[in-house]
């Protein structure tokens, strides 16, 4: 807790006293973060309200984002795109990539 910022020099007066205090505010302090906390209804309520222009923005955006990733990956070089292509589409490890694009020439480098 708290007692190793008291210095050696001073005695305290009361130690239950001060444990007290200590309980008592370590008690407000979580009841104070509990009312903080939103409740499992309160979420579900905020949950419920539904936004059709929000729907629209986020589909402008969304679609926004897309034409941007589209753009900068044209921008990469084939050999990158490749890669990507495999890892995040079909799902193969890096280890599996690097094994199957080596050349000839890297594969005898790396025996």
């Amino acid at each position: 807790m708290r007692l190793d910022r008291i210095p050696d020099s001073d005695p305290l007066r009361s130690p239950v006293d001060y444990i007290l205090r200590i309980a008592l505010n370590v008690a407000k302090d979580c009841w104070r973060a509990q009312r903080r906390r939103a409740g499992t209804s309160d979420i579900a309520e905020l949950l419920d309200i539904s936004d059709e222009t929000a729907d629209t923005v986020r589909i402008v955006e969304a679609r926004s984002e897309i034409a941007a990733f589209k753009r900068a990956l044209a921008e990469l070089p084939l050999r990158s795109r490749e890669v990507l292509h495999h890892i995040s589409l079909e799902g193969r490890t890096t280890q599996q990539v690097a094994a199957s694009s080596m050349s000839a020439h890297e594969r005898l480098r790396a025996t």
